[in-house]
């Protein structure tokens, strides 16, 4: 079965500049458990890909997950059942900057594409007991 849902990312500023530290997801549907194992996040964005010449392609990596909650729409945890999740992400000086720095005019710029999609694997298992 597939989901499908919207989600918003919380781009922080830290001392090594803005990084995607979380994604706020909306499902089509309220779920009241959710296990980060059972999430895959990949970032695909441009990036460069070879220092020397500056050449710039999409890069896309797997994002390591930190934690994973039932949330309320602002990714606030909650301890009930909702259709939004969110998804704590870990950042670096390497991983997870939304910006793109171009070695020959030294300035940043937002990525362009900028994307974050979520994998949710769910495994549904049915017990029956006829009598």
């Amino acid at each position: 079965m597939k989901h499908r849902g919207t989600q918003k990312v919380v781009v922080t500023g830290e001392d090594f500049g803005p990084a995607v530290k979380k994604t706020i997801i909306k499902l089509n549907q309220v779920i009241d458990l959710i296990d980060m194992n059972n999430l895959k996040v990949i970032e695909e964005k441009n990036g460069v890909l070879d220092e020397i010449t500056g050449e710039e392609g999409i890069i896309r990596t797997e994002r390591e997950i930190i934690n994973a909650y039932i949330s309320d729409e602002y990714g606030n945890k909650v301890n009930t059942a909702s259709c939004y999740v969110a998804i704590e992400l870990a950042i670096s000086p390497s991983v997870g900057s939304p910006f793109i720095f171009h070695a020959t005019t030294q300035l940043n710029n937002w990525c362009n594409p900028y994307r974050i999609y979520i994998y949710i694997y769910m495994v549904w298992m049915l017990i029956r007991i006829l009598m």
